[in-house]
């Protein structure tokens, strides 16, 4: 029901619906001071009666900020799903439509959209764990008898849309086949996949990626992020700090409050730690930033 480029609840749409403007509340932009705290609210949450009120978003538009991320970067959140999202200066909405997974949010700043991709990532490494290996394996084991199979799994392939493709499942396998071809084939299959979405994300926000920045669980998996940079061919960017979404929210806290002088002062308050992963090298040759 939103215009994205208006960045209001869309006229047309409230009209063919019948729906009244005034139903819906008024927009205001993240950061923006809305009013000062009740004394209700106060006593239920232990806080000062008359503190500032701070507009907030949603949790992926101050993830990708409190990350880091710039324009035309994008951001992959690793769990039991993967988000893949980009702050852009521009978007084709009408290819949201062709592409199932694809959303579009308007970005914490005015000027930039949030398109995204999203599908069960982690999640499938789960099942593949839940059956060939015992519930209190470690997921090192998986990892290290990972390693052990060469690239390609010897010709072992995955597909792993495990919800909604018919085929899904294991092909090449042969009686020489082990249980450390299967999880090297779904992690090989579900960088296939972040390949996909990501030239698929290029076409929808209008943009060329030169990195990817990680952020998430599944990050954590230094296997799986190589096999990610070689898959695509960029550097993969992996940062140390997981709690972005806290990060990029108390960015726009402090400038709400006068604290800086934009979102953007805050952040460069920031110290940011990376880990590097980078195309046909080896998870020990990790560069750190």
């Amino acid at each position: 029901m939103l215009d994205l480029r208006q960045r209001d609840f869309s006229a047309p749409i409230l009209q063919a619906t019948g729906l009244p403007r005034r139903l819906f509340p008024r927009l205001v932009e993240a950061g923006q001071p809305i009013g000062a705290l009740l004394p209700e609210a106060a006593a239920l949450l232990g806080l000062p009666v008359g503190i500032p009120v701070i507009s907030a978003g949603h949790d992926t538009q101050f993830a990708l900020f409190g990350a880091g991320a710039g324009q035309d970067e994008p951001v992959l959140s690793s769990g039991t799903w993967e988000i893949l999202m980009v702050r852009s200066a521009q978007v084709d909405t009408s290819l949201l439509c062709d592409y199932s997974g694809s959303t579009c949010e308007l970005d914490s700043q005015p000027g930039r959209y949030n398109p995204g991709m999203q599908w069960l990532a982690s999640g499938v490494l789960e099942w593949v764990r839940k059956l060939l290996y015992s519930a209190d394996t470690p997921w090192q084991t998986l990892i290290d008898e990972a390693q052990a199979i060469p690239p390609g799994a010897q010709g072992v392939r995955m597909q792993c849309d495990l919800l909604a493709s018919q085929h899904a499942g294991w092909q090449g396998v042969t009686l020489n086949t082990t249980r450390g071809h299967f999880y090297r084939a779904a992690l090989e299959g579900l960088s296939d996949q972040l390949a996909q979405h990501l030239q698929t994300l290029e076409k929808i926000g209008g943009f060329r990626a030169k990195e990817l920045l990680l952020v998430g669980g599944g990050s954590r998996n230094a296997l799986w992020n190589q096999i990610k940079a070689n898959r695509l061919g960029i550097p993969i960017k992996v940062l140390d700090d997981a709690e972005t979404t806290v990060a990029g929210a108390a960015m726009f806290g402090w400038y709400g409050v006068g604290e800086f002088s934009s979102p953007e002062q805050a952040r460069a308050q920031v110290a940011y730690r990376y880990r590097y992963f980078w195309p046909q090298t080896e998870p020990e040759l990790i560069e750190e930033a």
